[in-house]
This record gives structure tokens, C-alpha cells and sequence, in this order.
């Protein structure tokens, strides 16, 4: 607690998955209904291949090129727009606090949606067809389908890519070390950069354990909170409803008419009659 550049990392563990959590869940949901569709399959396949791309791309070879895309004086980023007539003078989008955690995410989006994407595309691919031919029957158009029908089938997978981002991104590495160094200052310094800083470069173990049992307790609570919450809302759905009769004065009734049983050594209404006797009679 001492350590001065703690409260920073800190916020930068929660500010992180802020921005990179609904990123992640929404433009992924987006492309994979896209190109879902698409009715054209050789499109299909190329866009599919397109997106899933930067997935397979190791993250050391691209932030190299994406470092030079977002140079200030020759970035591309900045001489769109600037074409565009946004901006006059070029954005320091990896030297400055203001920016670069903007552009990490922007990378961010890029090289990990298509991951997500796929899981997405799997899901639509498994909704059965007759579900939105029946929709169109009635009458629903493209943003009910999307609403009543898309999204309720598909909250298995949307649960799913939400807890493997906010793991990912509680315990990010790759962007930061690579595109910013952590930099400026403190600004985009992630808990996996300050343990791998302590560990190995500075060499002081005890501490860079002490850091990792403290991240793996945030994001124990972080990611089984919600899982545990979802699981009792699962099982709260799965309950059998409780049976009621289709009448609600059946019940009374059967009381109210029961058989009245006689008092004493009377026999019992409901004794069932004695067949013999009346056997023997009519032979007689």
C-alpha cells in the first residue's frame, strides 16, 4: 500500500474492462449477426475469414504495425483525419493519458473480436430456421427477430464470451506492454505488467506473489458474483410450476360432499355390499 503507483493500477484493473467488456460483447454480437445474414456464401466465407484473421495473428507482429498507424506525424489514423477535416494536428494517441487507453482499445477490438465472433456465429448457426419463419409469418420485422427471438437463444453464448472477456481483460498484457509500455506514466500499467515488472525485473518475488494472490482474489469475486447470481435465476426458471386445480372451488366442493359416515355401530356407508348374501337369496 505503500507503493505509490498502486492506487493507479488498481483503477487501471477496473477501468479496463469497462471499456473493453461492452466493447467486446456488443461489436462482435453485431459482426457475427452481419454476416449471419449474408445470403451469398462465398461472401460469407470471406467476411467469416476476415474478421477471424487478426484472432490467429500474433499480438507482438501486429502492435508493431498498429504502433506505426497511430504515429503522430506519419499514422494513418491521423492523416484520415485530417483529410477529413476533424482535426488540424496530428493526435499523440500513445504518448498522451487522454488517448492511450483509447487506442488500446481500439487494438483491443481489432485483434480479439474475432474470437468472439465466432462463438456468436456458432450460436446463430444453431438457432433452428423455423423460429424466424413463424416470426415473419407474423408479421415481425428485423429488430423483433433481433429482440424476441435472436438474443434470449442466443443468451447462453453472450453469458459466456462476458465472463472469458472480463477475465482477459482484468489480467491484460499483451496491448499495454506492446502499444504503450504501460505509458504514460502509469496510465495504461495493467496488475499483469507491474507483477511481471516486480518479478523479473526487479526481482522481488515475495511482492510479485503477493500482487497475483491479490488479482486472483478480484477476479475470482468479479467472475463468480455474476455466475452465481445467473445459476440461481437458471434454477429459479427451471422450477416446476405449483399445481393448481382448473377449478378453483373443485376442492371445497369435494369436501362439502363427501360421504357422511354413520355414528356408533351403524354400519359404514361407503362398506361395500355383501355379494354372498344376495347370491344365496336368489338361489333360494
Amino acid at each position: 500500500l505503500q507503493d505509490s503507483s498502486i492506487p493507479q493500477i488498481a483503477w487501471n484493473v477496473i477501468r479496463l474492462p469497462l471499456f473493453l467488456v461492452p466493447a467486446h460483447v456488443c461489436c462482435s454480437l453485431l459482426l457475427a449477426y452481419g454476416v449471419y445474414r449474408i445470403g451469398n456464401k462465398y461472401l460469407k466465407h470471406i467476411c467469416r475469414t476476415a474478421i477471424y484473421f487478426p484472432a490467429i495473428a500474433t499480438t507482438a507482429s501486429v502492435s508493431i504495425a498498429w504502433g506505426y498507424l497511430f504515429n503522430k506525424d506519419l499514422g494513418v489514423f491521423n492523416w484520415a483525419l485530417k483529410e477529413l477535416g476533424i482535426i488540424t494536428e496530428g493526435i499523440p494517441w500513445l504518448t498522451s493519458s487522454k488517448f492511450a487507453m483509447i487506442s488500446i482499445v481500439i487494438f483491443s477490438i481489432w485483434k480479439f473480436s474475432g474470437l468472439h465472433f465466432l462463438y456468436y456465429l456458432i450460436g446463430f448457426e444453431n438457432i433452428p430456421v423455423t423460429y424466424y419463419e413463424a416470426a415473419r409469418i407474423d408479421g415481425a420485422g428485423e429488430w423483433t427477430l433481433f429482440r424476441k427471438i435472436v438474443l434470449p437463444l442466443l443468451t447462453p453464448s453472450i453469458f459466456y464470451v462476458l465472463l472469458t472477456t472480463m477475465i482477459g481483460t482484468m489480467q491484460a498484457f499483451d496491448e499495454p506492454y506492446f502499444l504503450t509500455h504501460g505509458g504514460p506514466g502509469d496510465n495504461t500499467r495493467t496488475v499483469a505488467m507491474f507483477i511481471y515488472e516486480k518479478a523479473f525485473q526487479s526481482y522481488d518475488m515475495g511482492y510479485a506473489s503477493s500482487v497475483a494472490a491479490l488479482l486472483f482474489i478480484a477476479v475470482f469475486i468479479f467472475v463468480h458474483v455474476p455466475a452465481f447470481s445467473a445459476a440461481r435465476t437458471s434454477a429459479a426458471l427451471r422450477k416446476p410450476p405449483r399445481k393448481t386445480s382448473l377449478y378453483p372451488g373443485s376442492a371445497n366442493m369435494r369436501q362439502d360432499h363427501a360421504p357422511l359416515q354413520n355414528p356408533g355401530n351403524s354400519p359404514r356407508a361407503d362398506k361395500p355390499p355383501n355379494r354372498q348374501k344376495n347370491r344365496n337369496r336368489r338361489l333360494l
